[in-house]
C-alpha cells in the first residue's frame, strides 16, 4: 500500500467489513474453547492500533516552530486526505459505541483502544474541525439517558455500566494524550504493557 496514508485508510475498511459504523453491527466477543481471544479480536486490535500510529493521526505537538510546520507540510501532499480520514474514524467509532450489543461484547483491551483514538481525534480536530467531541461521545453512549429506571432490570445495568465505561476510557485518553502527554516511566510502562498484548495477541492460532 503506498501510503500517505493508504494503510490507514485499508484499517478503516477492514473494520468497516467486520461490521464496525453499521447499525446493528460493530465488535463482538469471540473466544475459543479455552477462552483465548480469538483471531477477529487480534484483527480488530491491530487495525485499531495501526490508525493510532497513523500520520493520519501524528498531530504536532504544540510548541513546533514554524518552519517544522511547513516541513511537515511539504512532506504530507495528502493532507485534506488526512482530515477525511480522521471524519471517516470519528463517524465509524461514535456510531459503533452507540450501538449496545457492540459495547456489551466489546472485549476491554479494543475498548481501552477506542478510547485513545477518540482521545487522539480531540487533539487533532478540536476545536476546528470538531467542535463539541465530549457531548457527542456523551450523547453516543446514550448516558444522557441514564436514570434509575435504566438500573432496575439486568440487561438496562449492563448496558449502563458499559457505556460509562466507555466513557470513562475516553476520559483516560483525553488525560494520557492531551493533558499529561509527556513520556514519563508510567507512559513507557504503558507502550511496555502494549506490546505485550500485541505479542499475546500474535500468538493466537491462524488456522
Amino acid at each position: 500500500l503506498n501510503s500517505h496514508d493508504g494503510l490507514g485508510g485499508a484499517c478503516l475498511e477492514l473494520l468497516r467489513r467486520r461490521g464496525w459504523g453499521i447499525c446493528g453491527g460493530g465488535s463482538n466477543v469471540n473466544v475459543d474453547s479455552d477462552g483465548n481471544v480469538s483471531r477477529q479480536d487480534a484483527v480488530t486490535f491491530y487495525a485499531l492500533t495501526t490508525l493510532q500510529r497513523s500520520p493520519v493521526l501524528a498531530c504536532l505537538p504544540p510548541t513546533a516552530t514554524e518552519a517544522a510546520v511547513e516541513e511537515r507540510l511539504l512532506g504530507v501532499q495528502n493532507y485534506e486526505q488526512f482530515a477525511s480520514l480522521r471524519i471517516q474514524l470519528q463517524y465509524l467509532l461514535l456510531s459503533t459505541i452507540s450501538h449496545a450489543p457492540s459495547l456489551l461484547s466489546m472485549p476491554s483491551f479494543v475498548a481501552t483502544k477506542v478510547g485513545v483514538l477518540l482521545a487522539l481525534l480531540v487533539r487533532e480536530e478540536y476545536p476546528t474541525r470538531w467542535t463539541s467531541p465530549w457531548q457527542d461521545t456523551w450523547q453516543s453512549l446514550r448516558c444522557q439517558s441514564v436514570s434509575k429506571e435504566s438500573l432496575l432490570t439486568n440487561s438496562s445495568r449492563r448496558e449502563t455500566m458499559a457505556s460509562l465505561d466507555m466513557y470513562l476510557r475516553f476520559l483516560d485518553g483525553i488525560s494520557d494524550e492531551i493533558v499529561y502527554p509527556a513520556a514519563t516511566p508510567e507512559h513507557d510502562s504503558g507502550n511496555a504493557n502494549e506490546d505485550s498484548a500485541s505479542a499475546a495477541l500474535s500468538s493466537v492460532p491462524r488456522s
